[in-house]
């Protein structure tokens, strides 16, 4: 997929209809990291739209997992034969309606795949991070709007959160000033005992 920021895919707009958003049922991904493998699987699918975003969402089960949600951009829609190769690169046992209407409505808690997202690598001063990709907001811990000549070191990994159809990115104070994505990149079971 390549990066092309004029297909932004803007505020998601409530009912954004079922030919744009695709939930996949994905009750084998039970990592962040088998889930972030499978995102980029599908980004590669012959046919996805420029500018489409892949996310996750954790479904409550039973069993506990990561479903995933493709979200194409305005003017773009998901024909029949093309979210029959989604579903199967996913290993998707179908589609997902709760997790496409949760995202149709603006919401998704992991982006994976976005526009620029490749040139989101090394320390960027937060207005760098906007222009470079789709990227709406950076939002400091408790909701504070960082600056745009505040520094981020991304480390590699950005996984922002589609909320009220905006891709934010949380971050979190970090050493000598700088700020870093609140996601780390290093996966760790979370929780894991419950």
């Amino acid at each position: 997929m390549s990066t092309d920021l004029t297909a932004r895919p803007g505020p998601v707009p409530a009912g954004a209809g079922p030919g744009r958003v695709l939930g996949l049922s994905t009750p084998h991904l039970r990592t962040t990291a088998d889930a972030d493998a499978t995102a980029a699987r599908l980004a590669a699918v012959p046919g996805v739209p420029a500018g489409t975003l892949v996310a996750t969402t954790w479904v409550v089960g039973p069993p506990r997992h990561l479903a995933l949600v493709v979200l194409a951009p305005s003017g773009t829609s998901l024909p029949d034969a093309l979210v029959a190769d989604l579903l199967a690169a996913a290993g998707a046992t179908g589609p997902d309606d709760a997790v496409a209407a949760r995202a149709a409505g603006g919401d998704a808690d992991r982006v994976v795949v976005l526009p620029g997202a490749e040139h989101l690598v090394g320390v960027l001063d937060v207005g760098e991070l906007l222009r470079r990709s789709a990227l709406d907001v950076v939002v400091g811990l408790g909701g504070l709007v960082v600056p745009d000549d505040a520094v981020v070191d991304t480390r590699g990994h950005v996984r922002p959160r589609l909320a009220g159809g905006q891709l934010v990115l949380d971050v979190q104070p970090a050493r000598d000033g700088r700020w870093v994505p609140f996601e780390s990149p290093v996966h760790r079971a979370c929780c894991s005992a419950h």
